[in-house]
């Protein structure tokens, strides 16, 4: 749940709720999200062979970023990313959904927007 004294809280769960309505985005758990850094951090630094390694020679910088990726459908939209942001948090506003993927690998549809976590 986006709570807190953030200012910005309900324009990010706006956002997050505005997600499902642009397939192939999916707002992932905190849960899973923390094992799957967990183990990228655990390649990165246990892998000589991975991108983070100093030791392994960049074409471009930006290869840190896009080698193993975790960005939740954002690259697979046809819309520049600069423009998701506003964009999802219109749409939640308007057209709450939830994002996160069921256990049969189906959309949740219809949620309210503090439940998107």
């Amino acid at each position: 749940m986006v709570a807190g004294d953030n200012k910005n809280a309900r324009a990010v769960a706006a956002a997050l709720a505005g997600m499902g309505n642009f397939r192939p985005m999916l707002v992932f758990n905190a849960e899973t999200v923390a094992v799957l850094m967990g183990m990228l951090l655990i390649h990165d630094v246990r892998n000589p062979a991975s991108v983070a390694s100093p030791s392994v020679r960049l074409g471009h910088p930006l290869e840190l970023l896009s080698a193993q990726a975790f960005h939740g459908g954002s690259f697979r939209v046809g819309v520049k990313p600069a423009a998701l942001g506003r964009l999802f948090a219109i749409t939640g506003f308007l057209f709450p959904s939830d994002p996160r993927p069921t256990s049969a690998g189906q959309l949740q549809r219809g949620s309210s927007a503090e439940s998107v976590a």
